[in-house]
Order: structure tokens, then sequence, then C-alpha cells
């Protein structure tokens, strides 16, 4: 596991502190103070090989760098549509594949994450109850 999240946690640092330094070049060229956004990581896979826990291992792994204290893990479990919204869409039996989540909420609050606001809730998904937890 060493040998496969520490560099990888590294490299990403890398890539972060990258994008940061080259927003601060593009922001003194055009003569703008830069906003500081988020750098935003994606795990993609199918169900059940381990996304989460690759997610959680490399948060723990990043909130290590000094640059990177702030890091925060958003989980697409929270735009899935609700129990009730896929059962009048016939989609009950195809929870978790792609037609079974809110696709436009997601992309509105990636789109809100990148502009910078100073707050963007996700939605919760509750694995309790498996289903989204009311706002």
């Amino acid at each position: 596991m060493e040998k496969i999240y520490l560099p990888l946690s590294r490299l990403m640092n890398l890539k972060a502190e990258a994008a940061r330094q080259w927003k601060g070049v593009i922001c003194s060229f055009l003569s703008k103070n830069p906003k500081r956004v988020p750098f935003i990581i994606g795990v993609a896979g199918s169900v059940a090989v381990g996304k989460s826990t690759t997610a959680r291992v490399l948060r723990t792994l990043l909130s290590k760098w000094e640059s990177h204290r702030k890091v925060d893990l958003v989980t697409t479990d929270g735009f899935l549509y609700s129990t009730d919204t896929l059962e009048k869409k016939g989609l009950l039996s195809r929870k978790d594949f792609p037609e079974s989540y809110d696709t436009q909420k997601l992309i509105d609050f990636m789109v809100r994450v990148k502009s910078g606001v100073d707050k963007a809730e996700a939605p919760v998904h509750s694995h309790l109850t498996y289903d989204i937890v009311p706002e």
C-alpha cells in the first residue's frame, strides 16, 4: 500500500502546486488577484472496487502535505436520485448505475466549487436508510 499511495499522494501534491503556481502566473500577467479555488481529484470505477477506500486514504495522505491542510471528500452517493424518484422513473433496480444519478445536480455542484463560492453543500446519502437525507 505504501508503494502506491505515498508516491501517488506526492504526485497529486506536485500537480496541485503546479496548477496553483500556473494560475498565479496567469493572474500576474493579467494584473488580477488570484482567487484560490479547490483542486479537484476524481476517483472513478465500477461498484464495490474500492473507490471510497482509495479516496479516504488519499484524503488522509494529502492532508499531511503542508500546502493541503484542508482536504474534503465528496462522494457521488449524495447525487443519486431519491428512492421515491427512482421508483417513479422505474430505475430502482438500476440504483448506482449512471442513469440513477442526478447528473445536472452534480455538475451544478462542481461548477459552484470550481467557481470559488464560499459555501457549496453536497447532498448527503444515508447508508442507514439507503436514501438521500432531506435538506
